[in-house]
């Protein structure tokens, strides 16, 4: 499923950042992958990284080309959310870039707000950031 989101960035942006996983980072215990499956079948896929304690990131966020328009990057997105809000993340952050309107939608729809290029995107012209602060897990 990285590949697949991996290719969707190259064939939109094929000169543009990759910002993904990066190589060994798979065996990181600050990174929960996620995959969102439909009648059996991988359907999307999204990562969880911590930064620091009460802060982490959404990475790899991908809906397969056979599975949109169905309203499951929401749902990804929600499950994605759940997990942080149950692992103690008060604050969750994403980068995506301007050549992804479908996802900054996604993202401005569901409470998420432009921040400051943050970490490895500080120096990335082309990177949009945003954050979303969680209510406390469990809901009160």
């Amino acid at each position: 499923m990285t590949a697949a989101g991996t290719n969707a960035t190259v064939e939109r942006d094929p000169n543009g950042p990759i910002h993904g996983l990066h190589p060994g980072e798979h065996r990181d215990p600050r990174l929960r992958f996620f995959v969102l499956t439909v009648g059996g079948k991988p359907a999307g896929c999204g990562a969880i990284r911590e930064l620091e304690p009460g802060i982490a990131e959404l990475k790899r966020m991908f809906v397969r080309g056979e599975f949109r328009g169905r309203g499951l990057s929401r749902v990804l997105l929600a499950g994605l959310e759940e997990e942080a809000r149950r692992a103690g993340v008060g604050v969750l952050r994403i980068e995506t870039g301007p050549r992804h309107p479908e996802a900054l939608s996604l993202y401005r729809s569901s409470a998420y707000v432009d921040i400051a290029r943050y970490g490895e995107y500080v120096d990335s012209p082309d990177s949009i950031c945003m954050q979303k602060r969680l209510p406390a897990w469990p809901l009160q």
